[in-house]
């Protein structure tokens, strides 16, 4: 069944021919005539605008973006596109600040899914990439697609998960043949854009719009294709960017605006082998599979790059076409998301929720394909097969001798458990409790059990250990360097002389006759620590008239952009028998801010005559903790 849930989160059953259309790294959208019936009446009696509702089908949301209302019979219909809610959400947030650097995948697909309801899981790596002019207020669908086409990702979406792979699909060793299982297959050349030679011009500001930019590009490239011999220079259209500064970008841009323009597809009608009982429904995106017409002489290897189905309200499978592509035409389909912007209750009773968020919404998105599964079991000779209804290249097969799974109806699969234990490789999300479970790395250098990872260096006593609590490291020679987070060493801090002529200095002292506070000394430093330490030593000057008194030591913060500048006072007792009385003051500057922090120094003499002298100085200012 299909619903419609409206703004307030109310749904409806709906009643409609359903066109579900998607492509391989592209949009994934749904079209419905929905008719004026007695189940849609229901909704459409309270509103007949549905812009913005969501669709459910499949397990998965849609958002509508746009409706058209029409007469029909004695009543109307409202025609409704609506597209994958993911999709929506991205190309509706954008990235304001520009990006200029290397990104690993993690640091570059965490711009796009950091701060939204969305993760994403990296099934393959790839290496680093150089991006130019990112952001500047470009949506994160639009960053996306530069993303996947820069580091050659293609994407499958589960729930709220993006899983990023090298290549979708599988090698299905399937045929579709003319007559047998697909009919009207046709091939299409596009060839009304192809291009063999394009220039580039970068690296110039916008800010002198009186000088074209052909004059004002500091950086300025051609490329023209071998194709160019044979069917002479045809020109596409140039690229002018000012953002981009490097010629290896430019000299890829180029390449890939000629080598692409030409657009070459297949397409054909499947017929829906499930309704005779054929265990292989249909191929899936990014399947590859042979297409086979000897009327035009193909049967060749392809990728299956698009699939268009139309639905019952029941369910059923109406129609089915599937639009196919060669390895180049796989390239064509690099990422063909539509940006309109531009162009138009536990997860399981008993179960805790994993700590880390990704982790979360990935746990959730996978227990929402199960539950959305429904599964029938095969018995033979192999075993028993798990079989999904829906899609019967989903297959669990598990026997004595362990436990097989395969996206492809069986022709390949992964081993995931045997008598000897647990692929890992299987393994895509899950919590390990590690009370239970020791991981030990080679040579038992690097261990983790219960709540610390621990790693040791075999040729020092260098050992890192991180723990609930923080990160420990100790250095080769076996010094402590950093504690539960806390660095052992102090971090020094530059002091500066600052006298009045009420503060006289003998080169090692500041001596001052003054009951109110005088400057001496002040320093300048940002809050990288908790914990700022002052020592001092402070006297009763020899040639004083009375014995004994107090020197008063001020810090007085200035500067703070709070205005509320922090002051610690501290009396000291001294006397000229006792020569210089020694002393730390620590202050507790709260968690660090890493603002700016400046302070001043100050001293007075408490009690004794006017004539004498209270002594100071400071003998070391640093900060730790």
């Amino acid at each position: 069944m299909v619903f419609i849930r409206d703004l307030e989160g109310e749904e409806y059953f709906l009643q409609g021919v359903i066109n579900h259309e998607q492509e391989l790294n592209g949009d994934e959208r749904i079209d419905i005539d929905i008719e004026y019936t007695d189940m849609n009446s229901e909704f459409l009696d309270k509103q007949d605008d549905l812009k913005m509702w969501i669709i459910l089908f499949e397990g998965k949301e849609y958002r509508i973006i746009s409706s058209k209302q029409t007469g029909f019979g004695d009543k109307y219909q409202i025609s409704v596109t609506a597209v994958l809610y993911i999709l929506d959400w991205l190309n509706t947030s954008r990235i304001y600040q520009r990006i200029d650097e290397s990104l690993t995948v993690t640091e570059a697909f965490n711009i796009v899914f950091n701060d939204t309801p969305f993760t994403y899981s990296t099934v393959e790596s790839a290496p680093s990439n150089s991006f130019e002019g990112i952001g500047e207020g470009e949506t994160r669908l639009e960053i996306f697609k530069t993303f996947i086409d820069r580091y050659g990702y293609e994407f499958k979406i589960v729930g709220n998960v993006v899983y990023l792979y090298n290549q979708i699909g599988n090698d299905a060793n399937f045929e579709y043949r003319y007559k047998v299982n697909a009919q009207n297959i046709e091939k299409e050349v596009d060839a009304s854009e192809m291009w063999t030679y394009a220039r580039g011009y970068g690296n110039y500001s916008d800010d002198d719009s009186d000088t074209d930019v052909v004059e004002k590009a500091k950086l300025k490239r051609e490329y023209t294709s071998p194709l160019a011999k044979i069917i002479g220079i045809r020109e596409a259209p140039p690229i002018r960017d000012g953002r981009v500064t490097q010629q290896a970008t430019m000299d890829a841009n180029l390449k890939k605006i000629v080598d692409e323009s030409v657009q070459i597809s297949f397409t054909a009608d499947i017929y829906d082998m499930s309704q005779q009982g054929y265990d292989y429904q249909h191929a899936v995106l990014g399947d590859r599979v042979f297409l086979v017409d000897e009327r035009i002489g193909l049967d060749t290897e392809i990728r299956v790059v698009k699939i268009t189905r139309n639905f019952s309200s029941t369910g059923q499978i109406l129609d089915l076409e599937i639009t196919f592509g060669s390895g180049n035409m796989g390239d064509q389909y690099g990422s063909n998301l539509s940006t309109a912007a531009k162009d138009i209750a536990d997860l399981i009773q008993g179960r805790k929720s994993l700590p880390f968020q990704a982790l979360d919404i990935i746990s959730k998105s996978m227990v929402t394909k199960i539950q959305n599964t429904t599964s029938e079991i095969i018995y033979d000779t192999n075993g028993q097969h798990f079989m999904d209804k829906k899609n019967n290249n989903n297959i669990m097969t598990m026997n004595s001798s362990g436990l097989l799974l395969s996206t492809d109806g069986g022709k390949t699969a992964k081993t995931a458990i045997t008598a000897e234990g647990i692929v890992a490789n299987t393994i895509t999300t899950g919590a390990l409790l590690t009370q239970n479970v020791n991981v030990i790395g080679k040579d038992a250098l690097m261990y983790m059990n219960g709540d610390q990872f621990v790693a040791y260096d075999k040729n020092s006593l260098s050992r890192t250990t991180i723990k609930p609590s923080g990160i420990t490291i100790i250095r080769p020679d076996g010094a402590e360097y950093i504690v539960n987070g806390y660095l052992k060493m102090d971090l020094e801090i530059q002091k500066n002389p600052l006298r009045y002529h009420t503060v006289e200095f003998d080169g090692r002292v500041n001596l001052t006759k003054e009951s109110s506070h005088q400057y001496f000394e002040y320093f300048y430093t940002s809050h990288k620590a908790r914990y700022l330490s002052i020592s001092y030593a402070a006297s009763w000057d020899a040639e004083n008239s009375t014995e004994s008194g107090e020197v008063e030591l001020l810090i007085q913060e200035f500067g703070n952009k709070t205005g509320e500048n922090r002051t610690v006072k501290q009396l000291i007792s001294v006397s000229k028998s006792a020569n210089e009385t020694h002393g730390n003051i620590q202050i507790d500057l709260g968690v660090p801010t890493y603002e700016p922090l400046q302070c001043y120094l100050k001293f007075r003499r408490v009690g004794g005559s006017s004539t004498d002298k209270a002594c100071i100085r400071s003998t070391r200012i640093y900060m730790r903790g």
